[in-house]
């Protein structure tokens, strides 16, 4: 075995590090709020935000299923777009799609876009029920936090 082999084997052996200590005083999206209650670490939030982003229908799909793209418009978008501007961003720029239509397709595409709390369920970290009852604790810390934020605002303001 070669040296650098058996590190890569004794890391990935090594639980990753959680946080020791509170949940920060502020809102938190689902995956931070998991580490910071050390249920999980950033290796399997990257994990599962790429499992998510897999499991999303793409955006030209959603456009042709509503008759909005075709096969030809969607290749069309994707040879023609610039690296850095997404595909619905270049769909409109070409006038494939209107601001509307995008709109349209990317609330469409959130809806059936898997919850990310899901993959900890499907790989077995968690159970339906500890999933359940985190989603929980994190409105309630996620709505303390923003009521305390309201209040404080009142007075300041």
């Amino acid at each position: 075995e070669r040296p650098w082999e058996r590190r890569r084997r004794e890391a990935a052996a090594r639980p990753m590090t959680t946080p020791q200590g509170a949940i920060p005083g502020r809102r938190l999206l689902f995956g931070h709020y998991l580490y910071y209650a050390g249920v999980t670490n950033w290796q399997t939030i990257v994990k599962a935000l790429v499992w998510q982003r897999t499991q999303r229908p793409r955006l030209g799909e959603i456009g042709r299923r509503f008759g909005w793209l075709s096969d030809q418009d969607i290749l069309a978008i994707l040879k023609h777009r610039k690296l850095t501007r997404s595909f619905g961003e270049s769909a409109v720029r070409m006038g494939k799609v209107t601001p509307g239509q995008l709109a349209v397709m990317l609330r469409h595409q959130q809806f059936l876009q898997r919850k990310f709390g899901e993959y900890y369920v499907r790989n077995n970290i968690l159970s339906r029920a500890q999933l359940n009852q985190l989603i929980l604790q994190f409105h309630r810390h996620n709505s303390n936090f923003a009521q305390r934020r309201h209040h404080a605002s009142r007075f300041h303001s």
